[in-house]
């Protein structure tokens, strides 16, 4: 019996973190722990105090959620990732606008 090699025509993205998450989801993901840590980073090590600790915590926390949101998150009705999203915004804010103003009469 004769095999044929029919070629794959992607629908989604290849789940390649554990069947889970994507390349692009994982990079995200990648770049808030990063930017977190960055943000640990810059506050002053003044000792191993609970506030100390809570502070670092708390300077960290709102970039990993956005990393995680972006990473997760789709946007509003038009079901597009963030990265679509932004690229479309930075297009759209580049392309020349023409108002032509005619009076009519």
């Amino acid at each position: 019996m004769a095999a044929y090699w029919v070629p794959k025509t992607p629908d989604r993205e290849e789940r390649i973190f554990g069947g889970v998450l994507s390349l692009r989801q994982g990079v995200y993901l990648l770049a808030s722990l990063l930017a977190a840590a960055g943000a640990e980073a810059l506050l002053p090590l003044r000792g191993l105090s609970l506030p100390g600790l809570i502070a670092r915590l708390l300077a960290a926390l709102p970039v990993v959620l956005a990393g995680t949101l972006a990473a997760l998150g789709r946007i509003g009705r038009y079901d597009m990732n963030l990265d679509e999203a932004l690229v479309r915004w930075w297009r759209w804010r580049r392309s020349p606008r023409r108002y032509v103003y005619r009076r009519l009469g």
